[in-house]
């Protein structure tokens, strides 16, 4: 069936072209923080001649740059608790926002944060990415993530 009425008019787009490139450097000024993104590996501890002991390696980097870190996730899966030698430890819900050229973030990664000037006790903290949003227009990147309060005995 045909469609009436007025059509769109011709070679516009609801959306800009450039629409997300002119909204990142707005989002870029409302990042105050740094982070360091790492990937977690699973090789196993190596050899290491120089200190004359086995060490784990290295993770690779994803992110090293600015950042913004809000108390509350995205809503799409809630923080809850894990137990611990144990021992039940509450999982804090945050979410944490990077730039979208970043390299991407993987399930798993681990956030530290460098620079927190709203929070100082957050600085050296260690987040848990659980889910990395993304989309089609796009200024910045969205991370849930956990905040894992260390267990001490």
């Amino acid at each position: 069936m045909a469609l009436t009425g007025r059509p769109g008019l011709r070679a516009t787009h609801v959306v800009p072209g450039a629409w997300q490139h002119h909204h990142r450097p707005v989002s870029d000024d409302g990042m105050p923080d740094e982070c360091l993104i790492v990937r977690p590996t699973s090789s196993g501890r190596a050899w290491n001649d120089t200190t004359g002991r086995s060490e784990y390696p290295t993770p690779p980097t994803v992110y090293d740059g600015p950042c913004r870190l809000t108390r509350g996730g995205t809503g799409s899966m809630p923080a809850g608790t894990q137990v611990t030698v144990g021992r039940a430890t509450t999982l804090s819900d945050y979410t944490l926002v990077i730039r979208t050229d970043s390299d991407l973030v993987q399930v798993g990664d681990i956030a530290e944060m460098r620079q927190c000037g709203g929070d100082p006790g957050l600085v050296g903290q260690r987040l848990r990415v659980k889910n990395a949003l993304r989309g089609s227009y796009t200024w910045e990147r969205l991370l849930s993530c956990e905040l894992e309060p260390p267990t001490t005995r």
